[in-house]
């Protein structure tokens, strides 16, 4: 009798135990019975034989082929916290704002190059929720028994757009700034490999810890020039300014013809 499994799963240890009747009694899969997801059992015992000829007085059923499986987690979950690090020191205390309402998006680097990726529940991008949190379900390794790249490892990060006004923040550990002003995390620690750079199944793990804090630039400047509102401000200013001026100026004429 076969199986199927799936990627993420694990036979369990054939026949191990002290009771034949629960144990399982799947063993490692066989080439010509389908493929490395599949099980195969021991062969039924339903009579006895001698001399290549059943004995029918011994037939009998046999209703204990049993299967284990150890099952892992097929995905994992990344993400982290998006807010106001005015500290800077990569902790999120107590009157530090989280910054809601922020488009984080998913990547995955395929052949080498960052890709845009889709997560388990076909997203590409999540909203930062009222806490400033955000979350990606994702696959931490390809498990296509059939393709080369069975069992390798997932590498994924996360950008945020550099909120106006904002900087990162120096305590929050992130792999920097894009040139179009992408803030860009590290990448998630979700798996463990083996020697031979496969993941092991049983060690996936999620990765809570993509955060990326910002620190308030001060009003006078930003990015080296004056904000929209400054300008607003002196603008008016200096129109006030202006009018004054010719008010004064008319009553000082006034003045001298009379």
């Amino acid at each position: 009798m076969t199986a199927q499994r799936g990627a993420w799963q694990e036979w369990s240890p054939e026949r191990v135990g002290d009771d034949p009747l629960i144990d399982s009694d799947m063993s490692a899969p066989a080439a010509e019975y389908g493929t490395a997801h599949t099980g195969v059992s021991r062969e039924f015992r339903i009579v006895d034989a001698e001399d290549d000829r059943a004995d029918v007085t011994t037939v009998r059923d046999d209703i204990h082929m049993d299967m284990g499986l150890r099952s892992h987690a097929e995905t994992v979950s990344i993400g982290g916290t998006v807010w106001e690090d005015t500290t800077e020191d990569g902790a999120i205390r107590r009157g530090e704002a989280p910054l809601a309402g922020r488009t984080v998006t998913l990547w995955e680097r395929v052949g080498g190059r960052w890709v845009l990726a889709k997560d388990a529940t076909g997203t590409s991008t999540a909203v930062t929720d009222a806490r400033g949190g955000y979350t990606f379900t994702v696959l931490p390794a390809r498990y296509d028994e059939t393709a080369a790249d069975y069992l390798e490892p997932r590498v994924y990060r996360t950008t945020v757009e550099l909120p106006q006004g904002y900087r990162l923040s120096a305590g929050v550990e992130t792999a920097g700034v894009l040139r179009d002003g992408q803030a860009i995390s590290l990448t998630a620690d979700i798996v463990t490999v083996d020697a031979d750079g496969r993941v092991l199944v049983a060690d996936s793990r999620d990765d809570r810890t993509l955060d990326f804090g910002f620190v308030p630039v001060p009003l006078a400047i930003t990015g080296g020039a004056l904000p929209i509102a400054a300008i607003t401000v002196v603008a008016v200013l200096l129109a006030a300014g202006l009018v004054l001026l010719a008010i004064h100026r008319r009553r000082t004429r006034r003045g001298r013809t009379t």
